[in-house]
């Protein structure tokens, strides 16, 4: 990296922080790209990314996106090529639209969300499900918890939607880990969702994400548990 490279760097991170408390929770344009691992393996890059900003039914919106992709022998062993787009409110950050592809190895699958909060309903995949709590695509969490104090979370519940099922987690918090990825140095808080019901799901996460303790809140370093792996990425450049 250059002199003027990381320059800019030092000085997106002293002032992005300042324009988010200021009118923005998030900036468009912003880039986390992130180098993964599959197994054990550097297999893959993804990428969170803030497209732009939208209304939806009235609704200002976030337009976010999470992409992954497979590189090297991995993509011919094991191909992967997820893209999921999602809406959020800039209110709350809360989930308001998903649209997602997902293609892993021979698993394939696209799907739609569409949450109506004032009706108290959603419909995915064209099924209508009446819903009373505050629900979340499990992938808008890298951007919900980033402007939070997690500490106030902790040990309480969210709720998730994957399909047309609707899933309590408990949130386990774990303090001030010092982690290091290829971007730098952070001190972290650990947020686990746990799925509450362990005769289903074994009371076994599918996701951890490590936050940055700053108050950019970066999603320094995530564990994706896949359907046939885990996919481990770790935060590699911020660019605005």
């Amino acid at each position: 990296m250059d002199c003027n490279s990381q320059m800019n760097r030092y000085i997106y991170a002293i002032l992005i922080p300042f324009y988010l408390c200021a009118s923005e929770k998030l900036i468009v344009g912003e880039k986390l790209t992130y180098s993964a691992s599959f197994k054990g393996i550097k297999a893959a890059r993804a990428k969170l990314e803030v497209v732009d900003s939208v209304e939806i039914d009235k609704i200002k919106t976030y337009h976010v996106r999470f992409t992954a992709k497979s590189t090297g022998i991995t993509d011919y062993i094991f191909p992967i090529e997820d893209v999921i787009d999602i809406w959020l409110s800039k209110n709350s950050l809360e989930t308001i639209k998903v649209e997602s592809n997902i293609s892993e190895g021979n698993f394939k699958k696209k799907s739609s969300l569409v949450l109506y909060r004032n009706g108290g309903y959603l419909i995915s995949n064209n099924d209508t499900i009446q819903f009373q709590e505050t629900i979340h695509s499990p992938y808008s969490l890298f951007y919900y918890f980033r402007d939070k104090d997690l500490q106030d979370y902790k040990n309480k519940s969210i709720h998730t939607i994957q399909g047309k099922k609707v899933t309590e987690l408990i949130l386990l918090i774990e303090k001030s880990v010092n982690t290091i990825v290829p971007a730098g140095s952070y001190m972290c808080t650990k947020l686990t969702p746990i799925k509450s019901d362990k005769k289903d799901f074994k009371n076994e996460s599918k996701m951890s994400i490590l936050f940055s303790d700053d108050s950019n809140g970066y999603p320094v370093k995530i564990w994706l548990h896949l359907k046939y792996g885990s996919l481990i990425l770790e935060l590699e450049d911020v660019v605005y």
